[in-house]
C-alpha cells in the first residue's frame, strides 16, 4: 500500500475524500468513472449500501476531511488499520503544517506513538471540544485585530442541500434593502434593526456552504438597482471574511458594511448615475459626496458598529492615497476598508454599467492584481481570489472545446477544475440537453484531449443567461 492510500471503512467516510478503490468491481457500481471526489451525503450512502472499505488517496482529497481519520488513528490504531510507517505518514502528512507545529510531519512520525498521542492531547484534542475550531497556526494578515481569534468554517451542507434556504435569505435580504431605499427616498428612518436580522441570516447562509450564496450573486449578477449592488458587495466580504477566519460577529459586521456603503448614493441624481459619458469635475465631486451622505444617513442609528462605518467611509480609499474623500495611505486604513474597497470594485466590475459592459470574472481579477500593492491591499487581493475563486459558481467560461458552460461547483482539491453545466455547442448554440462535466475527471474531446477552462466570460456572453437554465 503506498503512502498516499489509506484503507478505510465506508462508516468514516466524509465529503471531501477521494475514492481510489473499491473492494467490490467499479463495473458492479453506480459510479461510471473509477476514482471520484466524495462531495455529498447521497455518494456515501451508496458506498456504504455496496462496499464495507474503500482506499482513499489522501493527496486528492481535501485535507479536513480526514482529520478525522488522524484522531482515530492516535486513539485506536487498530480501528483505521495497521499502523505501519506508510499509513502513519499518510495521516501526518494530509494535515496542515499548522496543526503539526515546529516539529513537523517527519519528525512526528519518528517520536512515536506514545509522544504524538501526548502531543494530540494537549494540543489538539481541546479543541474538538469546543464548538469552534481554533484555526491552525498561520500568519495573520496585516491589520486584523490581534484580539480576533480566528476560527475555521466548513461546510456542513453541500451545495444542493444549501441553495433552497439560500435563495429564502437572498430574496429576504433584497426585499429589506427594497424597504430601505423606499424609506431613504421618503425620507424616513431606516430601520437598523431590520438590516441587522437580514446581515445575521446571511452570515448563517454562507457559514454553512460558502458557495449557495456566490450562486445566487452571478444569477442575479445584472441588476444594476443600488440595493442589489450592496448584496453582491455584502457576500462577497462575508465570503472573504469567512476564508480568513472571521468570527460571525465581525462576519455580521462586515455584511452590514457591504449592504449599507451605497445608501448615500439615493442623495444624488439619478440622471448623474445614469450617465454614458465623461464625467465632468463638479459631476464626479458631486458621486464622491456619496460616501459622506452614506455616513450622514446612518449617523443617527446608534446600533450600527463602529467597524461598519469605518469600513463605510473607506471603501473608496486606496493603498497609495489616490482615493476619496480622505486620500488615506497604506495602514491609514483599517482591515474593513480594505476589504470592502476590493469587493466593491469586484461587484462593479463584473456588473453592466452605463458607461462600461460587465467584465468576466477573470479579467475582473486581472484588474484587481493589477492594482494589487498600489490600490489594494496586495495579501488580501490573493486571499480575495482564493475565496471567491478564479471561476466563482454562477459564472459563464468558455471550455477548450468551444462550448459555453456554467459553473455549478468548485472542486475542493482542485479550483481550477470545477464540475461545470454544458449549455451550447461550439459554435455557441444553445444545447438541446445541457449536461454536466466534471473537469476534476479528466474528460476527453474529440481529439482525446483533457477537456479544460479556456477563458472566463462576462455575463451574458453570446446572449446566454444562466437564468434560462437554474431556477433563481
Amino acid at each position: 500500500m503506498e503512502a498516499d492510500s489509506l484503507t478505510v471503512s465506508t462508516d468514516k467516510l466524509r465529503p471531501g475524500m477521494f475514492v481510489a478503490e473499491l473492494d467490490r468491481p467499479w463495473r458492479e457500481t453506480p459510479f461510471p468513472i473509477q476514482g471520484f471526489l466524495i462531495e455529498d451525503s447521497r455518494q456515501i450512502d451508496q458506498l456504504r449500501a455496496l462496499c464495507k472499505e474503500v482506499v482513499v488517496d489522501r493527496r486528492r482529497s481535501a485535507w479536513y476531511s480526514i482529520q478525522h481519520l488522524w484522531k482515530l488513528a492516535l486513539e485506536s490504531p487498530g480501528a483505521l488499520a495497521k499502523p505501519d510507517s506508510a499509513r502513519f505518514d499518510g495521516l501526518v502528512a494530509t494535515i496542515d503544517p499548522g496543526w503539526v507545529g515546529e516539529r513537523g510531519a517527519d519528525s512526528a512520525v519518528a517520536i512515536g506513538w506514545r509522544s504524538v498521542r501526548h502531543w494530540w492531547e494537549q494540543h489538539i484534542a481541546p479543541l474538538f471540544r469546543r464548538r469552534v475550531v481554533v484555526r491552525p497556526a498561520r500568519e495573520r494578515l496585516a491589520g486584523i485585530p490581534d484580539d480576533v481569534e480566528l476560527v475555521i468554517y466548513r461546510d456542513t451542507k453541500s451545495l444542493g442541500e444549501a441553495i433552497g434556504p439560500a435563495r429564502k435569505v437572498y430574496h429576504q435580504i433584497e426585499a429589506t434593502m427594497e424597504t430601505v431605499m423606499s424609506d431613504l427616498a421618503e425620507k424616513r428612518e431606516i430601520s437598523a434593526e431590520a438590516i441587522s436580522v437580514a446581515a445575521t441570516e446571511l452570515v448563517e447562509s454562507v457559514a454553512v456552504n460558502s458557495e449557495a450564496m456566490m450562486w445566487l450573486t452571478r444569477m442575479h449578477a445584472q441588476n444594476v438597482r443600488t440595493y442589489t449592488h450592496g448584496v453582491e458587495v455584502a457576500i462577497y466580504m462575508v465570503t472573504l471574511g469567512r476564508h480568513l477566519g472571521f468570527p460571525r460577529e465581525h462576519l455580521k459586521n462586515l455584511c452590514m458594511t457591504g449592504l449599507l456603503l451605497d445608501v448615500g448614493l439615493m442623495r444624488v441624481d439619478n440622471a448623474l448615475l445614469e450617465k454614458v459619458g465623461p464625467l465632468t469635475e463638479s459631476e464626479l465631486a458631486e458621486i464622491r459626496r456619496h460616501v459622506d451622505y452614506s455616513l450622514d444617513t446612518l449617523a443617527n442609528s446608534p446600533n450600527i458598529d463602529p467597524s461598519v462605518r469605518e469600513g463605510i467611509a473607506q471603501h473608496h480609499e486606496r493603498i497609495d492615497g489616490s482615493g476619496y474623500p480622505l486620500g488615506l495611505k497604506g495602514e491609514q486604513t483599517s482591515i474593513a476598508g480594505r476589504m470592502a474597497a476590493i469587493a466593491d470594485t469586484f461587484a462593479a466590475l463584473t456588473t453592466q454599467r452605463p458607461y462600461a459592459e460587465p467584465e468576466s470574472v477573470f479579467n475582473a481579477m486581472k484588474i484587481l492584481f493589477s492594482g494589487a500593492g498600489e490600490k489594494f491591499h496586495e495579501p488580501l487581493v490573493e486571499q480575495f481570489v482564493q475565496a471567491i475563486g478564479l471561476f466563482p459558481v454562477g459564472s459563464l467560461v468558455e471550455l477548450s472545446t468551444g462550448e459555453v458552460a456554467a459553473v455549478v461547483s468548485h472542486n475542493k482539491v482542485r479550483r481550477l477544475q470545477p464540475r461545470v453545466l454544458v449549455l451550447t455547442d461550439a459554435d455557441k448554440q444553445t444545447q438541446a440537453a445541457p449536461f454536466e462535466l466534471n473537469l476534476l475527471y479528466d474528460p476527453k474531446d474529440a481529439n482525446e484531449r483533457p477537456v479544460r477552462i479556456l477563458r472566463g466570460l462576462p455575463a451574458h456572453a453570446y446572449g446566454i443567461d444562466p437564468r434560462d437554465f437554474f431556477l433563481t
